[in-house]
């Protein structure tokens, strides 16, 4: 049975194309479906906001939020208090009360008797969708301008509440009070960060220490953790076909193609399982029995694109295409990381370190066979393991570290003393806080190395280095940097936001730059989870090194080319950096064109000449 299988599985021509069918049902299942829809859950209710026990009073409740959205209370709240400004009343005092929820503070009232004295209205109160997008009347997102207000196109029209009166204002204040909560409905659990707020609150904690648990442990190791149902759904389709005989026949088709570019087929499943998470992607490196190979794979696999980098292409694609369906963009970062793979397996396989021919692929193909079901679990175990391992310690510590960075440093803004410490507890932290801490100070120092790629300022730079956590870290610390708050990669808001970063002060978006950010970020060393994986399997300081060095220099330089040549050929823009990028770029093709050198017989001739010494 398993030969006749094995005349369609293994067939030149329809091999790969069944292969890819498989593969796209198991990621369509494990990323698209079921694991995505279990992680979302473990995300936004298990390390957020809580969750209903068996889903009970969960219909209730949505009900009742949307029934309480369905009033805008907040939009109009914001509008009277903008119109407020503009009416030179001080507003400061109202918006912490109602940020806070105080809603019998004097602070409301003291400002409701002065906003009426002055008989302030705001004319229209603009609507915003749960991103905080404006939008129009048919409640799609809008673009905004270089001054944050809503772009119409022609034919489109902003969606308004109509005025707003003072009366307007405390009606709305009082409708706010009414806010629905998931506790009021059906069997309630808290989120983790929730709980764990209130244990430690109640026991008399420090702000520094319930920070620390809450934002830093809890959050970083959190954001890695709430991957899991996404990888055990993955892991167990994989380990399945592993077990059953499937991928050993695979490895054999893909070993045609990988040859070409100086890797074997075993190659190919490392470079496949990566593109959902680089962690397992890594650890599958295992069956490759040829040390360089094994070594190179290491290497590479992580610059394929992995499903924690999704928010930062759909973070560009937001700003170049304003969040439509466009379908470019998204692959083209796939293709960039293939490519950049090819051309580094072809590079490194001319060194030295690397050089010779991929080993001979000799498998056994075993029969197909249903796997038994503890040989199956033991599988998925393994790899589901070493990832919460990692996460136990290498996340853990390096989250830790994150929050001391960004939690402290000394209060240099108007009016402080410049006294070190812990930033937030300081009396009259600005909502900027960040902007002082050691973090900053850090990107501030090393943002010159990317100042040639085109982002050069320390935001670029923090948010950068918040990535090598967790890929996805990037959007959510580019929202606290920017004051963008729970802002996702879907928010109007976070997309010109992130546009600004890339605009200099003629109004000109540096596109090239911003693709070169991007494609920093998703081809340099990866989370820190996967850094750990890899510098387990290379089993050798100076290999991990080299491998953690290689991606981050390779990955700068493409940033360089992709930056300096966007400048020349579009902006006309021509520097000592451009020629640097064309000098790169012709080392690059003199290294992947050039003929392979004989390392081996260089070797015989030295030994050949080593041994006529000796003799004479």
């Amino acid at each position: 049975t398993s030969e006749k299988i094995d005349r369609v599985v293994t067939n030149r021509i329809l091999g790969l194309p069944i292969f890819v069918i498989v593969m796209s049902l198991v990621y369509f299942i494990s990323i698209s479906t079921v694991g995505i829809n279990a992680t979302n859950w473990v995300n936004d209710n298990l390390f957020d906001k809580g969750f209903h026990v068996l889903g009970i009073g969960d219909a209730e409740y949505s009900q009742a939020k949307d029934d309480f959205d369905s009033h805008h209370y907040g939009d109009q709240i914001d509008a009277y208090l903008n119109a407020a400004d503009e009416a030179g009343i001080d507003t400061t005092e109202v918006r912490a009360a109602i940020a806070a929820k105080q809603w019998d503070s004097d602070a409301i009232t003291n400002f409701e008797n002065e906003a009426s004295k002055k008989s302030v209205v705001a004319l229209s109160a603009p609507v915003h969708d749960e991103d905080g997008n404006f939008v129009d009347t048919d409640d799609n997102p809008l673009q905004l301008d270089a001054n944050g207000n809503p772009i119409l196109a022609e034919g489109q029209e902003l969606q308004t509440l109509g005025g707003v009166t003072a009366a307007g204002f405390k009606t709305a204040v009082e409708g706010a009070a009414t806010e629905p909560e998931a506790s009021e409905y059906g069997m309630y659990v808290p989120g983790i960060p929730t709980l764990a707020r209130g244990a430690l609150e109640g026991a008399g904690a420090s702000p520094v220490i319930t920070s620390l648990v809450v934002d830093g442990i809890i959050g970083g190791v959190g954001a890695v953790l709430g991957f899991i149902p996404q990888m055990f759904v993955l892991f167990v389709m994989l380990c399945f076909l592993e077990d059953c005989g499937y991928m050993s026949r695979v490895a054999f088709v893909m070993d045609r193609v990988f040859r070409r570019f100086g890797l074997s087929g075993k190659s190919f499943i490392p470079l496949l399982i990566s593109s959902g998470c680089g962690v397992p992607g890594v650890l599958s490196t295992r069956t490759i029995e040829n040390e360089k190979d094994r070594r190179m794979t290491i290497m590479l696999t992580t610059m394929i694109p992995c499903s924690a980098k999704q928010p930062i292409i759909a973070l560009i694609m937001g700003v170049l295409i304003g969040g439509t369906t466009a379908w470019w963009i998204a692959p083209a970062f796939y293709f960039l990381g293939v490519a950049m793979i090819v051309i580094s397996a072809i590079m490194l396989k001319k060194t030295k370190a690397f050089e010779g021919e991929p080993a001979p692929f000799v498998m056994e193909l075993p029969d197909y066979h249903m796997p038994s079901l503890k040989s199956w679990a033991m599988h998925v175990w393994e790899r589901i393991s070493a990832y919460i391992i990692k996460a136990g310690t290498i996340i853990f510590a390096a989250a830790i570290g994150i929050w001391v960075l960004s939690n402290f440093g000394w209060a240099n803004w108007d009016g402080a003393n410049g006294v070190f410490g812990y930033l937030p507890g300081i009396q009259g932290a600005p909502d900027n806080v960040m902007d002082f801490s050691l973090l900053a100070a850090i990107g501030g120092s090393i943002g010159f190395i990317f100042s040639p790629l085109g982002f050069g300022n320390w935001q670029a730079t923090v948010a950068s280095i918040s990535a090598l956590i967790a890929k996805e870290n990037l959007v959510s610390t580019f929202g606290v940097l920017y004051g963008l708050g729970d802002a996702s990669e879907k928010s109007v808001t976070m997309w010109s936001g992130f546009a600004g970063m890339f605009t200099d002060a003629g109004g000109i978006l540096h596109v090239g730059a911003m693709c070169a950010f991007v494609a920093f970020n998703m081809l340099d060393a990866p989370c820190f989870a996967a850094v750990g994986s890899i510098r387990r399997q290379m089993n050798d300081s100076k290999w991990f090194w080299f491998a953690i060095g290689y991606q981050c220099v390779f990955a700068w330089i493409v940033g360089l080319m992709i930056n300096q040549f966007w400048e020349f050929f579009v902006l006309g823009s021509f520097g000592v950096w451009t020629v640097i990028a064309f000098i790169f770029l012709a080392a690059i093709l003199f290294q992947l064109f050039r003929p392979a050198p004989k390392w081996d017989k260089k070797d015989d001739k030295i030994l050949t000449n080593l041994t006529e010494v000796a003799k004479a």
